[in-house]
């Protein structure tokens, strides 16, 4: 069941990073490059993520730059041994710190270091019981590619970077997400692309001219990936110095607030 909820996770990740304004339309060898690169990623079983996520603006009158920063992998070719790894740095206006934010999943347990503060939380014992889920691995097709994205085709197909617009829906949904993280956003335009190498993605990457709150606001989201199906062992620490988490912070929705 863990192997089949890490898949459905990781594919549903990228479906969701993915939704992402005017010249509509297909190419055919695009939409297909791209069904099979997605559906290659969801039959993976570990793979390497690098990730950055910047934002350049003002808030009343002054600079904002921010820089956070992602390095991780993940192993879920066992589903009774999903292992995962994740590092997160943070760059606000010239003050660095590399090592914010450290991420485990080993034995059924999730451990995370902020800040030096070490916490661990094990998953609850009924989930690893619900052996009759259903299979969330995503397939995808080319009918259910085109239902969400108004326009895929190939911006640079040598190099096999493609350009996606999404649908009124999939536009909706996607600001609905970024409109709980400010009062008010606006989003005046953006691109979005994705790259495929050896029918797999290697990148996604989004730009986004955004007003918030009155305030304009740049930002740019690109994650890569590799090393797929290469990762056979993860380090981890000796998780010595975690100690029980006292509430469900860690594995329920208020682990933003850790971040």
């Amino acid at each position: 069941m863990r192997l089949r909820l890490a898949k459905g996770l990781c594919a549903a990740g990228l479906l969701f990073t993915c939704f992402g304004c005017s010249s509509s339309g297909y190419d055919d060898e695009a939409v297909e490059a791209l069904v099979t690169a997605i559906n290659g990623m969801a039959e993976a079983n570990s793979m390497a993520l690098t990730g950055d996520i910047t934002a350049n603006g003002e808030k009343d009158g002054t600079p904002i730059k921010v820089k956070i920063s992602l390095d991780g992998e993940a192993n879920y070719e066992k589903a009774e041994d999903l292992q995962m790894k994740f590092t997160m740095g943070m760059n606000a206006n010239g003050l660095s710190m590399n090592d914010l934010a450290k991420i485990y999943i080993k034995d059924n347990t999730m451990y995370m270091d902020f800040m030096n503060e070490k916490q661990k939380q094990a998953f609850p014992e009924e989930l690893s019981q619900l052996e009759d889920l259903p299979d969330f691995s995503i397939h995808m097709d080319a009918d259910q590619l085109k239902n969400s994205f108004d326009t895929i085709k190939y911006e640079d197909k040598e190099n096999g970077v493609i350009k996606l617009e999404m649908n009124d829906t999939i536009h909706d949904s996607f600001m609905t997400g970024m409109k709980s993280s400010a009062n008010e956003m606006d989003l005046k335009d953006y691109t979005l692309t994705m790259t495929v190498k050896n029918n797999r993605l290697s990148e996604i990457k989004m730009n986004l001219d955004l007003l918030t709150e009155g305030e304009a606001l740049e930002m740019e989201i690109a994650f890569a990936f590799d090393k797929f199906d290469q990762i056979k062992k993860i380090e981890f620490p000796d998780f010595k110095e975690f100690k029980e988490s006292n509430s469900d912070s860690l594995l329920g929705n208020d682990l933003d607030s850790y971040l």
